[in-house]
């Protein structure tokens, strides 16, 4: 199942199915349903013939896509940051390494439009030696950003000095912020509502028609054709998510005191592209789907797209691993690593696989390959989604020559390794 092409109301029906099932039936849906498709082998997409002509949209006041490159502490980083809203994300990585570490921020860390504080999500901060609940308190002035990194214990402290920088090879983007709800009873007291928000990236210079073409088809494929602006399809999108909503649960009669019953029947459908890489004419983005329509928790996942700038084609793992059976030796290599397992131990003694499958929802990095599991697909929801993070060293007998020459790593492959490899294999035995 591709998630990138899930719509507000593809999924309100396959979430109506669901939520008809026993408890033990949502689990073993969800396992199966987290699994992609055996990668496509085929050659990979390719920009169309006759792309309409694109005209740039005007950018939103209060939302921005930056990407810095400076220091924390002694180490060079680049930052890809983007605000939507209210609300300021994104992702960084060490040079030395090229893993990215997702950052965060929450309402209460807000201090004012260019004051925040940043959170690293996940298991790649521990993997990397920063621990848990490491922040960034940010500042940002005009084209810089500076502030301070805390470490886990407190004690660890290293300045950050960021500029604003789009080198060669580099695309500058705009960020486009929507969001809307819609009442179940409108007029109504305690009524459920229904919320959407979309924030999406789109070229700032006309000349991009085929970067605006793919990161269009990462949120909306089934428009790709049109000519209409991305605003009028978010639009269109969240009116049907609303009709949708309201159709299902016209039937429901809830007590208009009841404040309880009226949030387990308030639904939230969030859209949200992020970069991970922007440099050497490549553009990496995540699309990231969070949906709520009752239960114990939300549904998210993530897919991603390796769009080649250069060439004007989007490469898929088929076009970059020539055998895909040969990296689940390594995935289960990664997996050990990032869930602290011992060497030899079963996998699924924690996990719900035994081995770990090869997904086609990978993306590239400046020095390896990173595959990203979904909740459910591999692991308890608990255990979030699950990246894993494989060095081109290790990867380069299975590299196809076409992905070899384009990333030129007969040159930098050995680097590459040199630089990671030890890091990770350092944690894993400390």
């Amino acid at each position: 199942m591709r998630l990138a092409t899930f719509t507000p109301s593809s999924y309100l029906t396959m979430r109506r199915i669901i939520r008809s099932l026993i408890p033990a039936c949502i689990f073993l849906s969800f396992c199966s349903c987290g699994q992609h498709p055996a990668p496509n082998n085929s050659v990979a997409a390719t920009a169309p013939a006759n792309l309409p002509e694109y005209k740039v949209e005007p950018p939103d006041s209060g939302n921005y896509y930056k990407r810095f490159s400076g220091t924390l502490g002694t180490e060079p980083i680049v930052l890809n940051l983007v605000r939507y809203g209210n609300h300021w994300s994104g992702y960084y990585y060490l040079q030395s390494s090229g893993i990215n570490i997702r950052l965060d921020n929450w309402e209460d860390t807000l201090h004012n439009d260019s004051e925040f504080t940043l959170q690293e999500i996940g298991q790649t901060p521990i993997l990397l030696g920063h621990g848990e609940d490491v922040s960034w308190d940010l500042k940002l002035t005009g084209g810089t950003a500076t502030g301070v990194w805390h470490g886990m214990d407190g004690r660890d402290v290293r300045n950050i000095q960021l500029s604003e920088d789009y080198p060669k090879g580099s695309v500058n983007l705009y960020a486009y912020w929507q969001e809307d709800s819609a009442a179940l009873w409108p007029g109504r007291k305690n009524t459920p509502f229904a919320h959407v928000t979309y924030g999406y990236l789109l070229p700032s210079n006309s000349n991009y028609a085929f970067l605006n073409n793919e990161l269009k088809e990462q949120l909306f494929p089934q428009h790709i054709h049109s000519t209409e602006a991305m605003s009028e399809w978010v639009a269109t999108e969240m009116k049907s998510y609303f009709e949708e909503y309201k159709k299902e649960n016209e039937s429901i009669n809830l007590p208009g005191k009841d404040k309880l019953e009226a949030v387990a029947f308030s639904y939230s459908d969030d859209h949200a592209v992020y970069v991970l890489y922007n440099d050497d004419d490549w553009l990496v983005t995540e699309s990231f789907y969070s949906s709520y329509t009752g239960g114990a928790h939300n549904y998210y996942a993530s897919s991603f797209a390796n769009i080649d700038l250069a060439q004007k084609r989007r490469w898929k793992l088929g076009d970059i691993i020539t055998d895909t059976a040969a990296l689940r030796p390594m995935l289960d290599d990664a997996a050990i690593r990032y869930f602290g397992l011992t060497p030899g131990q079963p996998l699924d003694q924690q996990l719900l696989v035994d081995d770990i499958p090869a997904t086609s929802n990978v993306y590239i990095g400046p020095l390896g390959l990173t595959f990203v599991y979904v909740p459910y697909e591999i692991a308890p929801f608990a255990a979030g989604q699950v990246s894993l993070y494989i060095p081109y060293q290790k990867l380069y007998n299975l590299l196809s020559p076409a992905f070899r020459e384009r990333m030129n790593l007969g040159a930098r492959s050995g680097t590459a390794y040199r630089t990671l490899q030890p890091a990770l294999e350092n944690q894993h035995h400390a």
